[in-house]
C-alpha cells in the first residue's frame, strides 16, 4: 500500500481570506503537524500553516479559497524531514554569524566573572559574586522581593501594595510621604518649619510635647497628665467637662458653671403671686451664698393678659431662690399668675 504524504482525517471549516481552521474529528497534534507544512482544499492554493493550536485548530497564511463550511474534506501535506532540518541549520548557523555570538566567542571565561553587553555586538565580562549568585538562586512569587541576610545571601520576603505605592513615586526636595489609604502613597511639601517641627531640639521623653519656638525651629514641653485629658476629648462639651465645667435644668430654667467657678443661671419662670403681690423663684442650682450673686428680674409677658408696670426683686434672696413683687399699672400689688424673666450671675 502506497504512503500517502498528507493527513486528511476528520473535516475542516474555514472562511476565505480569514487564518483559522477549525476542525471536526481531526487530531492535528496526534498527528504531527508542525509550522510549514501546507494546508490545502478542493485545488485552491495552498497555505502554509503558522502554528497548530490544537487537534481541532490550526492557524494559517491568510487562506486564498472561497469559504469552506463545516464537514469540507482537506488534506495538510507533510513538509520533508531534510528540509526541517536545512532550514533549521541555516538559521542556526546564521545566530552564530551574528556580531553578538562573535562578541561572545571572544571573551575568556574566568571565575566569578559574568558576560555582559557592553554595545551593539561587542560583549565584556563582570564581577558575578556570591550575593549575585544567590539572588538568581531565588523562586519569584507574587507580592515577594530579595534582600540580603548576609554578605552573599538573599531571600525573600512580602511586599505588598503599599509598599510598591513607596517605590513608586517620584522623590523630590523637601517632600514628605504619607497614605491616602491602606494601599496608596503620595508625597507633600515639607517647609523649613515643618522640618523643624519633625527636627525638635532636646531628648524626647514621656509625657513630652514638641511646639514651634519659631519660625523654623521647635523645642518639647512638659504634657501634663490633665493636657492629656483635654486632649483626647472628641468634641466641645466634653472638653469643657473636664476642664471644671458644668450645666443643667431645663429650656424654662438652665444654668453654666464655668471653669473658673462662676455660674451663670437663667429662665423664664411662671409664678404664682399671692395677696400682697409676692412670688418665689428656685434657682436650679444653688448658689454658694446669698450674698455671692446678682440678679435681674423682669416681666416678660404675663400668662393672662394681665398688665404689670413692674416686676422686682423682693426681700433677702437666699442661695436656692429670690423673691419677686408685681405691681398692677395702678400700682397696686398683683394676685395671680405671671411669668417671670431673670438672669443672676455669681459663685
Amino acid at each position: 500500500m502506497a504512503i500517502k504524504p498528507d493527513y486528511d482525517v476528520g473535516m475542516i471549516a474555514v472562511t476565505a481570506g480569514a487564518t483559522t481552521v477549525t476542525g471536526v474529528g481531526t487530531f492535528f497534534v496526534n498527528a504531527d503537524i508542525q509550522p510549514g507544512d501546507m494546508f490545502g482544499a478542493q485545488g485552491y492554493p495552498q497555505a502554509r500553516v503558522v502554528t497548530v493550536n490544537s487537534n481541532t485548530s490550526l492557524t494559517i497564511e491568510p487562506w486564498r479559497g472561497v469559504t469552506l463550511a463545516a464537514g469540507s474534506s482537506y488534506y495538510v501535506r507533510y513538509q520533508a524531514d531534510g528540509s526541517r532540518y536545512t532550514a533549521a541549520a541555516r538559521a542556526l548557523i546564521n545566530s552564530f554569524s551574528t556580531g553578538s555570538v562573535a562578541a561572545m566567542q571572544a571573551l575568556t571565561g574566568a571565575v566569578d566573572k559574568i558576560p555582559y553587553f557592553t554595545g551593539t555586538g561587542v560583549m565584556a565580562l563582570s564581577d558575578f559574586k556570591d550575593w549575585a549568585r544567590s539572588l538568581f538562586s531565588l523562586t519569584p512569587a507574587a507580592d515577594q522581593i530579595a534582600y540580603f541576610t548576609g554578605a552573599g545571601t538573599a531571600t525573600l520576603t512580602s511586599f505588598k501594595a503599599w509598599g510598591r505605592s513607596l517605590l513608586g513615586l517620584t522623590v523630590a526636595a523637601d517632600k514628605g510621604v504619607y497614605f491616602t489609604d491602606a494601599n496608596t502613597a503620595a508625597t507633600f511639601d515639607i517647609t523649613a518649619a515643618g522640618r523643624a517641627a519633625t527636627n525638635v531640639a532636646g531628648t524626647p521623653a514621656a509625657n513630652k510635647l514638641p511646639y514651634m519656638t519659631s519660625a523654623t525651629a521647635s523645642a518639647l514641653a512638659d504634657l501634663t497628665a490633665f493636657a492629656r485629658t483635654v486632649l483626647d476629648d472628641t468634641t466641645g462639651a466634653a472638653m469643657f467637662t473636664t476642664m471644671g465645667g458644668s450645666s443643667g435644668g431645663t429650656i424654662g430654667a438652665s444654668w453654666q458653671k464655668l471653669p473658673s467657678g462662676l455660674i451663670f443661671q437663667y429662665g423664664s419662670n411662671a409664678v404664682t403671686f399671692d395677696a400682697n403681690g409676692i412670688g418665689s423663684v428656685t434657682f436650679p442650682t444653688a448658689f454658694n451664698s446669698a450674698a455671692t450673686y446678682n440678679l435681674v428680674a423682669w416681666n416678660g409677658h404675663n400668662l393672662y393678659n394681665v398688665s404689670f408696670q413692674q416686676v422686682r426683686q423682693f426681700g433677702f434672696p437666699s442661695a436656692t431662690a429670690f423673691a419677686v413683687n408685681a405691681k398692677t399699672v395702678a400700682g397696686a400689688n398683683y394676685a395671680g399668675d405671671a411669668r417671670v424673666d431673670w438672669i443672676a450671675i455669681g459663685v
